[in-house]
């Protein structure tokens, strides 16, 4: 039985701005503040230079009166000495609620004024925490705007450390981990069990693929392609593998995943639920997310495809812009990019079927196949492999399956 102890969090950052997403991260972090025993540092930012600078530039538009220099001087100390004061008081209301609601329950915490940047401040002081938790927009939110404002999509896109992206108070009963097969993933899903397993939530597994990927890949190929390039890669043959094969591998391969994921879960005992989605991942997953209504969605920084200089992965950035509810983005690196090779089709398991292993010679002859096509060919021969109770794969079982399918 896995502790239901949860010290994933030491030091969690929350900036507020008395938006009501911002009320939303106050709450939020609170709960898990108490349930981690974290310090919590409250921060406002605030920007009297950029007023001193806006007075200094609406100078020459005051009325004649105000046009005398020792009258403009006087004009701007007041104005600075209002603006500073001012900014700080409303700063010091702004905290008071999180600062009260953190003594009530024991939770050391600590409050930051600081004049500058909003986003680059909290990006600054995010190096020294493990969690940052912020509204998905702000005091300058509009109706029928983006999702996510400015701030919260730079500190998202570029902090290291965890960052939730809150829109709405609730308790984290109801958690959603979306995984991808990455090793990325798979370690994801046990902080996701650690988290729910605290917090007596039911966690659901969420992945998604999408089927018609593959077929506008193919239309655009062949459109493009020369005649003789055709013929080179085959593609009329490849096209009958995607519609005779792929569709049911690619699925195949999702539910494997599914099922590896759940293993890691298990032992934390806790309520565990799977979910199989198609379509476009971060469409069909917000939309599932609604249709739960899901207290918390977690995603990794990154997936399987993670490009060398991304600060985070394509589908985690848009799930954060369009979720209709709590994102929790996980980071494991530091935003160290791990240089490791990815991993060899050498072990897939599947259901029923005995573990697949591929020999050295055949994963030398899988480079022989064109790069766009080769996921789609491993997929394929793994599939004739099960279908013939195969479970070691060489150039001679690679042949057999080409025949099988051509």
């Amino acid at each position: 039985m896995m502790p239901s102890s949860f010290n994933m969090y030491k030091k969690i950052l929350i900036p507020v701005d008395n938006s009501e997403h911002s009320r939303c991260a106050e709450h939020l972090g609170v709960i898990i503040g108490k349930t981690s025993q974290a310090k919590i540092t409250g921060l406002h930012v605030y920007s009297s230079q950029f007023h001193q600078l806006r007075f200094k530039l609406l100078e020459e538009h005051l009325p004649d009166k105000y046009q005398h220099e020792e009258v403009l001087d006087y004009q701007r100390r007041v104005h600075s000495v209002l603006i500073d004061r001012g900014l700080e008081l409303i700063s010091l209301e702004y905290m008071k609620h999180m600062k009260d609601a953190c003594v009530q329950q024991g939770i050391i915490f600590k409050e930051e004024l600081i004049d500058g940047k909003n986003a680059d401040v909290i990006i600054d002081l995010a190096a020294s925490h493990d969690l940052v938790i912020l509204g998905a927009l702000g005091m300058g939110a509009v109706s029928n705007g983006t999702r996510l404002g400015s701030n919260s999509r730079r500190v998202v896109s570029t902090v290291h450390s965890d960052v939730l992206i809150t829109r709405k108070s609730c308790e984290l009963k109801n958690i959603v981990v979306t995984i991808d097969g990455s090793n990325y993933s798979e370690k994801i899903v046990q902080k996701a069990a650690q988290m729910a397993k605290a917090f007596d939530a039911t966690l659901t597994i969420m992945t998604c693929f999408d089927p018609g990927l593959h077929s506008v890949v193919f239309k655009s190929l062949t459109e493009v392609l020369s005649k003789q390039a055709g013929k080179v890669f085959k593609f009329n043959e490849q096209k009958q593998l995607h519609n005779q094969v792929i569709d049911q591998s690619l699925e195949n391969l999702y539910i494997q995943n599914l099922e590896k994921a759940q293993k890691l879960a298990e032992p934390y005992e806790i309520a565990l639920k799977t979910e199989l989605l198609r379509g476009k991942p971060y469409l069909v997953i917000s939309e599932k997310l609604r249709d739960m209504n899901a207290d918390l969605c977690i995603v990794g920084r990154f997936g399987m495809h993670r490009g060398k200089y991304a600060c985070i992965g394509s589908t985690a950035e848009r799930i954060v812009e369009v979720a209709p509810t709590n994102v929790l983005v996980m980071s494991l690196d530091n935003g160290v990019l791990e240089t490791s090779a990815p991993e060899e089709p050498q072990k897939v398991m599947d259901g029923p079927y005995e573990t697949l292993i591929w020999d050295d010679e055949a994963k030398k002859r899988l480079e022989n196949i064109p790069v766009f096509a080769r996921p789609m060919a491993v997929l394929a021969i793994e599939r004739y492999a099960r279908e013939h109770h195969i479970n070691l794969i060489t150039p001679e079982v690679m042949m057999e399956a080409r025949n099988h399918y051509e």
